[in-house]
């Protein structure tokens, strides 16, 4: 009996080092994960957090995120989504928060977004997109994408937004479109609210909107692709008081020559001069990386950056364009559109 006693707690000594054994083996691989894993840093970029910390936004999260403190004096804070993780299978930050404040907290907050533009009428998160401009509909563009948006019986005490987030990503690149909203219906308390409508890490809103209609001007001489027009018996009709230009490859694949990369070798780092009815426009400048049409001053290289915002009167008026690559000869470019009464 003494031996079979010995033995039996020998074997459970054995089982229980193993066990032991076992757990601290787990433990040290557990704690070499967490410490080694790909989204694991002692300064995550704003909007993520390590594998095992906490998914829940707070004030400062939100704060650091956006670039832009939450004001302390709001009421009525209400706040969704969760924190990104970086790596392999990370996650993408979601983020959705409303709050209730006086209209000068209020708009004073709004201002760090979108460029502080707001548009009477307009609600984002209950909008219609469209390929094709409306006299009521906001032209909306960045991280790939340029579309037309119009809330309809939305009040005029509603004002909103919809544009990409610059420069707080994981890179400077535009990462993300953000959605504003400012309600003004309560003249002493306006209520304001912020939405990421998309994935931040997608290479292309397009998918996500209807892409604006384009025409191709110049045809093959010079890949110009325009935004704002409709045609008519060969004319090229002005619908919106904003016209977009770009030059990328890739705007618009379906073109006969779009995958021709020889018409626009000889442009790259191209200056552009661009003249309405004689009259110079901001200059403009033709990217290295993915021939994009920039304004001179831009350092964000991202398609439908460059744009023509006017009282156009009616008529007949003509765009010319005045390009000189690095090396070699300036090219000309010339062609007409028409403003309807």
């Amino acid at each position: 009996m003494d031996v079979y006693t010995k033995s039996h707690d020998s074997s459970f000594s054995v089982v229980k080092a193993f066990v032991v054994l076992c757990l601290c083996f787990s433990g040290i691989c557990l704690a070499g994960f967490w410490l080694g894993y790909p989204g694991r840093s002692r300064s995550n970029p704003p909007g993520y957090r390590d594998f095992l910390q906490s998914a829940t936004w707070d004030r400062e999260a939100i704060s650091n995120f956006l670039n832009a403190r939450i004001p302390e004096e709001v009421l009525n804070l209400s706040i969704e989504g969760s924190l990104g993780v970086l790596g392999s299978y990370g996650t993408i930050p979601t983020l959705t928060f409303s709050f209730i404040a006086s209209p000068h907290v209020a708009e004073t907050f709004a201002q760090h977004f979108c460029g502080g533009v707001l548009y009477t009428g307009f609600d984002p998160l209950y909008s219609m997109d469209t390929s094709v401009p409306t006299s009521t509909s906001v032209l909306v563009r960045g991280l790939g994408t340029i579309h037309y948006s119009q809330s309809l019986g939305t009040p005029a005490t509603v004002y909103g937004n919809r544009c990409p987030r610059l420069g707080t990503s994981i890179s400077s690149y535009p990462a993300w479109l953000e959605e504003i909203i400012l309600d003004k219906s309560n003249p002493t308390e306006y209520k304001f609210s912020y939405n990421l409508p998309i994935t931040p890490n997608s290479s292309s809103a397009e998918e996500f909107y209807p892409h604006a209609e384009i025409i191709s001007p110049l045809g093959d001489r010079f890949r110009l692709y325009v935004t704002g027009f409709n045609t008519a018996d060969s004319d090229y009709i002005l619908s919106y008081p904003t016209i977009c230009m770009e030059t990328a490859r890739m705007v618009q694949s379906q073109d006969h020559f779009a995958f021709d990369s020889s018409i626009m070798d000889a442009y790259v780092n191209a200056r552009v001069e661009i003249y309405v009815n004689s009259i110079p426009q901001r200059p403009a400048k033709i990217s290295e990386v993915g021939l994009f049409l920039l304004p001179s001053e831009n350092g964000i290289v991202d398609k439908w950056q460059y744009c023509l915002t006017k009282d156009w009167e009616p008529g007949t008026h003509t765009m010319k364009l005045i390009v000189t690559p690095p090396t070699g000869e300036s090219a000309n470019f010339e062609w007409t559109f028409v403003v309807p009464d």
